[in-house]
């Protein structure tokens, strides 16, 4: 169905409340304008001047307040242009050999962004909805169950050691950490529309409806394709900047649009694919709640696709939480979503003299990037391996850079033989630009979790930079 079928559809085509005199559900109340001033302030990121290639280009605060704020009956005829895709590759090690580790497989996770013009709309949107959403949550006490994406104050290190405190709490228990097979790919579209519509109490205004339509019916384009086809037409690409007219893009390259027909998935790397996300798990969240917390007396925390369930000794076997999960799975987001039976760790923790430990062939529970054993808290060791593979590949390409012939130019500028501040700056502590990195991460964590043993991951880090570049 696409905007134009959506407006002049009859009522009881769409929608129908049972409680209404006329069997039709109301449209929900319009959201609030936000003021120019709320549109580009720091806090709301709606307004976000990015230089990053796409078929249009950044638009000045006003024209950008003036396309967001627009009637939403002139927002419903809004051509939304192609999302622009690409596969981020994550490599994933195994065993070390000489400090760089083999290579046992490449995971491509697919990403799309939107065009600038778009991109103001979703953010505007997802500015305005994200309060409402955060408001039903705090209504059905899920402020401790549904943990991502949302201003709580809080970073992953603190979700995950409350999350290990309780744990720790119910011990002797069992924890399942479960992760959603392509989550983002085969989120439902029908669920979406409902919980949506539950959560604006009415059918969704022509506006969002438009923005729901253009994330459920998306297209899409490989960027890498996308240049390739244009070079060979004879058009030049820029480096930076816009990657082609409209008109040409429509010309030479509508062969390579992909457009989501299916009745699932929606695109990641939209300013409102992490809210949308939040919202298909709306009834999930509650019967998780229910089920796990106030029937069994455990504890339930679900981080995007990421669910943790712990659940007191001898509550039910590991075959019986698996089954619940993927039923309540099904019957409240869809039969799309399933749990990756590959990805699910199980770990048993026990209480010996007062002291809680894990048992069993899983020695620790790694979640948010820590990892707990019962007795302390660790950085997840395939954090630390990225970290020490980045420094050392790192540290080979300055030595080889500054053996280069075009030293002698670079000390005429006042350069150094090796860039350390360089070095400094991604790989240690002593950051002069105040960029994070996995060793401020680290100190942070060492220090809110009160752990010695995170500290001594890290310490051999400056001697090893120091070895290598003296």
């Amino acid at each position: 169905m696409t905007t134009k079928q959506h407006l002049k559809t009859p009522l009881k085509d769409l929608a129908t409340d049972a409680t209404s005199p006329s069997g039709v559900l109301p449209f929900a109340t319009p959201l609030k304008k936000l003021s120019y001033k709320e549109f580009l302030s720091d806090a709301s990121q709606v307004y976000q001047r990015k230089y990053y290639q796409h078929l249009d280009e950044p638009c000045n605060s006003e024209v950008a307040y003036k396309l967001v704020t627009a009637p939403e009956s002139k927002l419903a005829k809004h051509s939304f242009l192609p999302f622009i895709s690409y596969n981020k590759k994550v490599r994933r090690f195994g065993k070390y050999f000489k400090g760089f580790g083999t290579r046992v497989k490449q995971k491509e996770r697919p990403l799309r962004y939107a065009s600038h013009k778009d991109g103001y709309i979703y953010r505007y949107y997802a500015k305005r909805i994200q309060p409402i959403y955060d408001q039903w949550v705090k209504d059905n006490h899920l402020e401790n169950n549904s943990i991502a994406y949302r201003k709580t104050g809080l970073d992953n290190i603190d979700l995950a050691k409350d999350a290990f405190e309780r744990i720790a709490e119910i011990a002797p228990c069992t924890a399942y950490a479960y992760d959603i097979k392509s989550f983002f790919d085969f989120i439902p579209h029908d669920t979406l529309l409902a919980n949506w519509q539950t959560l604006r109490k009415g059918r969704l205004p022509h506006g969002e409806f438009t923005v729901y339509k253009s994330h459920t019916n998306y297209a899409h384009c490989d960027k890498e394709e996308l240049i390739n086809l244009l070079q060979s037409q004879g058009l030049k690409v820029p480096p930076k900047g816009r990657l082609c007219s409209i008109d040409n893009f429509r010309k030479h390259a509508k062969s390579i649009v992909i457009r989501n027909t299916e009745s699932y998935g929606i695109p990641q790397g939209s300013p409102m694919s992490a809210l949308l996300s939040n919202i298909v798990m709306m009834q999930f969240d509650l019967q998780m709640k229910a089920y796990i917390e106030v029937n069994l007396g455990g504890l339930y925390k679900r981080y995007s696709d990421d669910i943790l369930v712990s659940l007191p000794e001898n509550t039910l076997t590991q075959q019986e939480v698996a089954t619940n999960v993927n039923k309540l799975l099904k019957e409240y987001v869809g039969t799309t979503l399933k749990i990756n039976d590959a990805k699910t760790t199980i770990c048993s923790f026990v209480r010996q003299n007062g002291i809680v430990a894990t048992t069993g062939i899983t020695k620790e529970l790694d979640y948010l990037g820590i990892s707990f054993n019962g007795k302390r808290y660790l950085i997840r060791s395939s954090t630390l391996s990225r970290y020490w593979r980045r420094l050392r590949w790192k540290l080979e390409v300055e030595k080889r850079r500054a053996s280069k012939t075009f030293l002698v130019d670079r000390l005429k500028r006042g350069e150094t033989k090796i860039r350390r501040r360089n070095i400094s700056n991604k790989f240690t502590a002593q950051n002069y630009n105040e960029a994070a990195n996995a060793i401020k991460y680290a100190i942070r964590a060492a220090n809110k979790l009160g752990s010695k043993a995170i500290k001594k991951q890290i310490k051999k880090h400056r001697k090893v930079i120091s070895d290598e570049l003296n």
